[in-house]
């Protein structure tokens, strides 16, 4: 049995506001990476200042304060 995969290349070429739009998401994901890794690290920082491992973050620890906490 032999398995076949299929690639499909695509290029863009994106006009200048196209180009404007893709740089607002990027911009916006790493703004969302970065509020969660600062919340990871603070979750871990205090589990281990308080010796508790319930506090520690995971995935959805994270999200969820994220989602509670989120901002317009």
């Amino acid at each position: 049995m032999s398995l076949m995969l299929r690639v499909q290349k695509v290029r863009l070429d994106p006009n200048e506001t196209m180009k404007q739009v893709l740089d607002d998401l990027c911009d916006y994901r790493r703004y969302c990476w970065n509020q969660g890794l600062a919340l990871w690290n603070d979750m871990y920082d205090a589990s281990l200042v308080l010796e508790n491992k319930k506090l520690r973050p995971s995935e959805r620890k994270v999200r969820d304060e994220l989602v509670a906490n989120k901002e317009d």
